[in-house]
């Protein structure tokens, strides 16, 4: 991606992170589905991506507002919950539809 080049003055710019498909920081949380090829992972930046291992492309992100404090995946790949530090728990029914 090309960004114009401006003459702003470089104390006043202010960046922001690209969409990427990587974690910003750590990953804590991590799931495998025997039956699909998909992984869950949470990472610190509160982001929680959804991958297809054969394929090695994301399938879907979504961020929260809160830390992930674990992630669990449904074996058919269709379901995932995951919790907060919290401890309120969300289910999401389909991966696709995050």
């Amino acid at each position: 991606m090309f960004v114009p080049i401006s003459s702003q003055d470089p104390s006043e710019m202010v960046f922001e992170y690209a969409s990427c498909g990587f974690h910003f920081g750590a990953i804590v949380a991590m799931d495998v589905a025997i039956r699909k090829s998909l992984f869950v992972s949470a990472g610190a930046d509160k982001f929680i991506r959804v991958w297809n291992y054969v394929s090695m492309a994301q399938e879907a992100s979504r961020e929260e507002d809160e830390d992930i404090a674990s992630i669990a995946l449904h074996p058919t790949g269709n379901i995932f919950g995951y919790e907060f530090k919290k401890k309120c728990f969300k289910i999401c029914i389909q991966c696709a539809s995050l």
